[in-house]
C-alpha cells in the first residue's frame, strides 16, 4: 500500500510538473510573441512616420538621415532623383525588426491653379469652344474673346473661376538643375548594375536595389517584352516603344523617344530633341514626359512633344528649354480628343487643342488654323484644374507639399 502511494504521489508530481512547465513555455511563448508583433508594429509606424516627415521637413540627396522625433521611435530616410519625381526610402529597426518602405514623391498644392501664362505682354485669346476652369494666374493684359475663319468664342464666361497676375517667370520646378545633367554626361544617381533585354522578357527590379542599365549606340527598338520597376534604357540616337512591349515605372533616356500606337504603361520618357506619342495610348499614372531641348544638333529644328489623337497621359508633360523658340513653332502640341491629368509645363509654346485635367504652366500659346499662325490662343482646347483629384502629385515647385505619388516595391 505505502509503495503505491508514493508511485501515485510520484505520478501527481510529474504531471503537475509537467502541467507547470507547460503553462510556463505557453506564458513565455506568448510573451515573447506579443513583443516580436509589438516591435514589428512599432517598427512599420517609425517607417510611417519616415514619409511624414519628409512633408514638412528637407531631406537631402544620397546621404542617410538618421530622425528620432521621440523617445523610442527612429527611422531612416534616404532620397534620390528618379526622372521628374523623387525616391524616398524609409527604413526602421526595432529590437532587431526591421521593416522598409519606398514611395515614388511629387508635389501636391492645397489650391492648384488652372493656368499660368507668364507675363510677356501678350493677352491671352479664346475661340471657339474653349473652357479654362479654376483659378487663372494671366498677364497684365488679361483674356479676351477672339475670332479665327469665321468661329469666334462660345463660352459664357472668358475664365470660370478667379484671376491674378502672373509674373515675368514661370514657377521653378526644384530639381531642373538635375534635369540639365541628364544630358550632360552624368544621367544616374548613385549605384548602377548593367543588363540586356531580350524579346519576350519578363523582368522586375525591385527599388530596393540598385537600378539596372541598358545603354546602346544607335536605336532601341522596345518590342515583345515586359519590364516592371528599376530599369534605366538609355540611346544616344532614339528609343521606340512598339505596341507589344509593357513598360511599368522605368525610365527611357534619348535623344529621340517614339511611342507607338496602342501602347500601354506608365513610364518616364526623357528626351533632349523630341518625343511622339502614338494615337490611342494609355499612359497610366505617374508617367511623364520631359523634354530638356538642351541637345546642340536641334539648332535648325523645333524640339517638340507632340500626343497624336485619342491618347490619355495620366501625370506630368514638361518642356524645360531655356532658348528663345522661334518662328512661333508650339514645343508641346496636344491634339484633339486628348487627354492629360495632371500637369504641363511649358517655357515655350503650347498648342493646346485637348482636354487637360489639371494645370498649365506656359510661356505662351499657339494656335494654327487654316495656313496662319495666331499668338497665344486657344482654339477649342480646355484647362480644368477643379476636377484633380487632391491625392495628385506631380511637380516639385517652390513652397509645394510632397506627397506619396505611388508605393513602390
Amino acid at each position: 500500500m505505502a509503495a503505491g502511494a508514493l508511485q501515485y504521489a510520484l505520478f501527481v508530481s510529474v504531471l503537475i510538473a509537467l502541467f507547470l512547465s507547460a503553462f510556463l513555455l505557453f506564458s513565455y511563448m506568448r510573451i515573447t510573441t506579443q513583443n516580436k508583433v509589438s516591435f514589428q508594429l512599432q517598427c512599420i509606424q517609425n517607417t510611417d512616420q519616415g514619409f511624414h516627415y519628409m512633408a514638412t521637413n528637407k531631406i537631402p540627396y544620397h546621404t542617410k538621415t538618421l530622425v528620432a522625433p521621440t523617445l523610442g521611435t527612429a527611422f531612416s530616410l534616404s532620397k534620390k532623383r528618379w526622372g521628374i519625381f523623387d525616391l524616398l526610402l524609409s527604413e526602421s529597426v526595432v529590437q532587431q525588426k526591421k521593416f522598409k518602405k519606398v514611395g515614388l514623391i511629387g508635389g501636391g498644392q492645397k489650391e492648384r491653379p488652372s493656368l499660368y501664362l507668364q507675363e510677356r505682354n501678350h493677352p491671352l485669346v479664346l475661340v471657339g469652344n474653349t473652357q479654362i476652369s479654376g483659378k487663372a494666374y494671366l498677364p497684365e493684359k488679361g483674356v479676351k474673346s477672339g475670332y479665327i475663319g469665321g468661329t469666334s468664342y462660345m463660352g459664357s464666361s472668358l475664365i470660370y473661376g478667379t484671376t491674378a497676375l502672373s509674373s515675368p517667370l514661370l514657377p521653378v520646378v526644384e530639381n531642373w538643375a538635375h534635369l540639365s545633367r541628364i544630358f550632360g554626361g552624368v544621367p544616374f544617381d548613385g549605384d548602377t548594375l548593367f543588363f540586356e533585354p531580350s524579346r519576350y522578357d519578363n523582368k522586375v527590379r525591385t527599388f530596393f536595389k540598385e537600378p539596372l542599365v541598358y545603354e546602346q549606340k544607335g536605336p532601341i527598338e522596345l518590342v515583345d517584352l515586359k519590364l516592371t520597376g528599376n530599369f534605366i534604357i538609355r540611346s544616344d540616337t532614339l528609343i521606340r516603344v512598339h505596341r507589344s512591349a509593357l513598360l511599368q515605372d522605368l525610365l527611357l533616356v534619348a535623344p529621340s523617344i517614339e511611342v507607338l500606337s496602342g501602347v500601354r504603361g506608365n513610364f518616364q520618357a526623357m528626351a533632349s530633341e523630341s518625343i511622339r506619342i502614338g494615337s490611342h495610348c494609355d499612359l497610366t499614372y505617374p508617367s511623364g514626359l520631359i523634354l530638356t531641348g538642351m541637345s546642340s544638333e536641334i539648332s535648325s529644328e523645333n524640339p517638340q512633344i507632340r500626343i497624336d489623337k485619342n491618347t490619355t497621359v495620366r501625370g506630368v508633360i514638361g518642356y524645360f528649354g531655356q532658348h528663345q523658340p522661334s518662328h512661333y513653332q508650339p514645343q508641346i502640341v496636344l491634339e484633339t480628343h486628348s487627354l492629360v491629368k495632371g500637369e504641363v509645363y511649358c517655357t515655350g509654346y503650347f498648342e493646346l487643342k485637348g482636354t487637360v485635367l489639371g494645370s498649365v504652366y506656359t510661356g505662351g500659346f499657339i494656335a494654327n488654323r487654316l495656313g496662319s499662325i495666331y499668338q497665344n490662343h486657344i482654339y477649342n482646347g480646355a484647362i480644368l484644374s477643379t476636377v484633380l483629384p487632391v491625392q495628385y502629385a506631380g511637380l516639385i515647385l517652390e513652397n509645394t507639399n510632397l506627397k506619396i505619388a505611388k508605393w513602390l516595391y
